[in-house]
């Protein structure tokens, strides 16, 4: 699958269900994440930057365990298409 990122500046906290990304997630320096959360922790990946052997979550999974203090809200479009 291949993403394609629109950035824009964040002005205050959105409600859930929003898009969030994290920075160096999983302790990968540059593994910026990007999770539809429906609710606090609990979400979709729907990109993850720079894939690393020692982080093995992948685009697509949903996970309940998000560290929420490690995501900001994305302010910005992505777009994902078949490749």
């Amino acid at each position: 699958m291949k993403s394609r990122i629109t950035k824009q500046k964040s002005t205050k906290d959105k409600p859930y269900p929003k898009l969030v990304i994290g920075h160096n997630i999983g302790g990968v320096l540059g593994n910026d994440v990007i999770v539809c959360m429906h609710e606090a922790g609990k979400g979709q990946i729907l990109h993850i930057a720079k894939l690393e052997s020692s982080y093995t979550r992948k685009v697509g999974e949903y996970h309940i365990d998000w560290q929420v203090h490690a995501f900001e809200d994305f302010n910005g479009k992505v777009t994902n298409q078949n490749s």
